[in-house]
């Protein structure tokens, strides 16, 4: 009797693990293809891209220079304070003029004397009371006083230092008194109303380059700001590591930029060229290779089955890459949502707002 009320309850328990399990099976396979991978995808899109090239160069002042006094003194009088604004022609420094001074007015005295003489060797000669001779002879005494003036004044110029163009003057260490010499340094002079970057590229640049056009220039310094600038020159010899030289020429009007500042140069140049563009989102990078997902319309339903690609990358401009290998503007790619992803398997395509994808991203 114990043995048949055993059996009955094995039975009984038998009967409702089947009844389960024949409800769960439909269930989880319902659930399986309402839980299926979705991805968001875009379309491989061969775009025409203008020839951007990158350098890297230095700021430095329109005209800048370091002065030197032209002549040996003492400093008797300095007319301006670190850091001024100056004009072209400014006073800056005077050293003492003593000596020049007396030798210039000695010698304007003297050039009085023989002109006076010459005079009346003129006259006398039209008389026949002087030969021509001592006219000719004070003639050439007058225009050597002159000669001496001329060098004496220029003597004495050499005393004053003036700002050579309009600009701003640096910090001052000298004072009244100070002795000064050829050698020695007086004022910084720099004139940063527009600023030069000079700045060298490779030589696969050198066709597309032309003075006149318009180059981006970033300065990591002013927060990475974009700054236009115009190309002005280019060494026609390349350098010995085969790279060539340019400079640009940037309106710094506002006093924003100083000498010295790294940058980046951006110079674009139009091309005819049609690359194949992707998302930078769609790429996955790694020591191995940089690969993507391309998404192939799945033969059961609606669906999509993915795979792995390698790929060969160029540059990237506004957040998309070139491709330079691996795919056709024919493909399909992930991306977003790739990262739980592997070869072969059946995902649906979601809509571009459940990944926060942005709506100018592919088709």
């Amino acid at each position: 009797m114990t043995q048949l009320t055993f059996t009955k309850t094995l039975w009984q328990l038998l009967t409702i693990l089947f009844l389960l399990l024949t409800y769960l099976i439909p269930c989880k396979s319902n659930a399986d293809e309402n839980s299926s991978v979705r991805v968001a995808l875009t379309s491989v899109s061969a775009k025409k891209w203008d020839n951007t090239v990158l350098g890297i160069g230095i700021l430095e002042a329109y005209q800048q220079v370091i002065l030197s006094p032209e002549s040996v003194g003492k400093i008797t009088q300095i007319s301006f304070n670190s850091g001024d604004v100056v004009k072209k022609d400014q006073v800056l420094f005077k050293l003492n003029v003593g000596e020049e001074a007396a030798l210039l007015d000695k010698l304007k005295a003297e050039a009085e004397f023989i002109t006076i003489k010459y005079t009346r060797l003129k006259e006398l000669v039209k008389m026949n009371s002087v030969s021509q001779s001592e006219v000719d002879l004070a003639y050439a005494e007058l225009k050597a006083q002159r000669a001496s003036i001329k060098l004496a004044e220029s003597t004495l110029a050499k005393k004053i230092t003036r700002a050579p163009f309009d600009g701003i003057v640096g910090i001052n260490y000298l004072h009244i008194g100070d002795v000064v010499s050829e050698q020695t340094s007086l004022i910084s002079i720099v004139d940063n109303t527009k600023m030069l970057i000079n700045f060298t590229l490779d030589d696969k640049s050198y066709a597309g380059l032309s003075t006149g056009q318009n180059v981006n220039i970033f300065i990591d310094a002013l927060d990475n700001k974009k700054i236009v600038g115009t190309l002005v020159a280019v060494e026609p010899i390349l350098s010995k590591s085969h790279n060539i030289r340019a400079q640009a020429l940037v309106d710094n009007t506002n006093n924003e930029l100083r000498a010295g500042l790294f940058a980046r140069v951006l110079l674009t140049t139009p091309s005819d060229k049609t690359v194949l563009t992707i998302p930078e989102t769609a790429i996955s990078y790694s020591l191995h290779g940089n690969t993507v997902f391309t998404a192939t319309k799945s033969n059961d339903d609606n669906g999509f089955v993915v795979q792995r690609k390698i790929i060969t990358v160029g540059r990237s401009v506004d957040n998309y890459t070139e491709v330079l290998a691996g795919l056709s503007d024919k493909d399909r790619v992930v991306v977003s949502g790739h990262l739980k992803l592997f070869d072969g398997m059946h995902v649906h395509e979601a809509a571009r707002n459940e990944f926060n994808v942005s709506s100018k991203i592919g088709d």
